[in-house]
């Protein structure tokens, strides 16, 4: 009975600590690819930025390019921690948002833009 007792928890453990990994992986690989805005929120409030000004693509090798439109464009690495996504750019210091939805054709980010928040909703370009 020990021996059983002993084997549960040590797959417990084991599958605890494995999980964290595993769900990244599935995370990343669902955040890879090509998107363009399609709404952003300021608060409760319709953003002022254009949403299809929005481009960002996330690549396997862990490197993205960001664009606004034609007045800003950076390239980086990034990565993913639980529902965060880390971004550091060429020429802007590392940023933080949070994945708050993934699906197979919509990303959704919230981010803190100095006290408010935005949301950003982007569709799958491939």
């Amino acid at each position: 009975m020990k021996f059983k007792s002993i084997f549960f928890f040590s797959f417990m453990m084991s599958f605890l600590f494995m999980m964290p990994s595993c769900l990244n992986s599935i995370e990343r690989e669902a955040v890879i690819g090509k998107w363009r805005g399609i709404e952003i929120r300021e608060g409760d409030e319709i953003g002022k930025r254009r949403p299809s000004d929005i481009y960002m693509e996330f690549r396997k090798d862990l490197t993205f390019t960001y664009k606004i439109g034609n007045e800003h464009e950076s390239n980086g690495k990034w990565y993913i921690e639980r529902t965060r996504l880390y971004a550091q750019g060429d020429d802007m210091e590392k940023i933080v948002v949070n994945i708050e939805h993934v699906t197979p054709d919509t990303l959704v980010l919230l981010q803190n833009r100095s006290g408010r928040y935005e949301t950003w909703t982007l569709l799958r370009q491939e």
